[in-house]
């Protein structure tokens, strides 16, 4: 089985040659690339010159919901999530950002969260993005996860080169 990975926002309209390499090997089914609903709530924020561009390029990759978050979950793109959903999304907001207090955040802050608990709930080896947060993370979160890991495209890349052909 392809190993799966997570895209956050930055790296939709991302035309870096790490990401293209892996968008080739998404389509030649050596990784499964797949993005959370988190994705199209945030580009609908985008200006509407770029909205429309970075949405489509965003529906070629299979989306994922995560648990609902209010003030932030896009209507009909989210699941109703348990208890434990909520202590999943507060562990992870502490492991990601330590000290802050998830109620009091700013909003760039949560959707990082979002992406990397909808990539956890769902099973993916790992989010590729290139927000601080979960990169400064990355240690921590593999720790508490494992088998999971977040990576910049030029990392995962890298790594990818790394692994003999199956």
């Amino acid at each position: 089985m392809s190993p799966v990975y997570a895209l956050d926002t930055n790296l939709v309209g991302d035309a870096s040659g790490a990401l293209l390499r892996l968008q080739r090997r998404h389509e030649a089914g050596q990784i499964v690339l797949v993005r959370s609903a988190t994705v199209a709530t945030a580009l609908m924020a985008a200006g509407e010159d770029r909205q429309d561009r970075l949405l489509r390029q965003a529906r070629c990759y299979e989306e994922l919901l995560g648990a609902l978050v209010l003030d932030h979950s896009r209507l009909g793109a989210f699941s109703l999530g348990s208890e434990l959903d909520a202590d999943g999304f507060d562990r992870v907001f502490r492991l990601v950002f330590p000290g802050t207090d998830p109620q009091s955040a700013h909003k760039q802050k949560v959707r990082d969260v979002m992406h990397v608990a909808t990539a956890l709930l769902h099973g993916p080896d790992g989010l590729i993005t290139r927000d601080e947060g979960p990169l400064k993370a990355a240690a921590r979160l593999s720790e508490a996860f494992p088998g999971f890991s977040v990576l910049t495209p030029e990392e995962l890349d890298a790594a990818l080169d790394q692994e003999p052909p199956s």
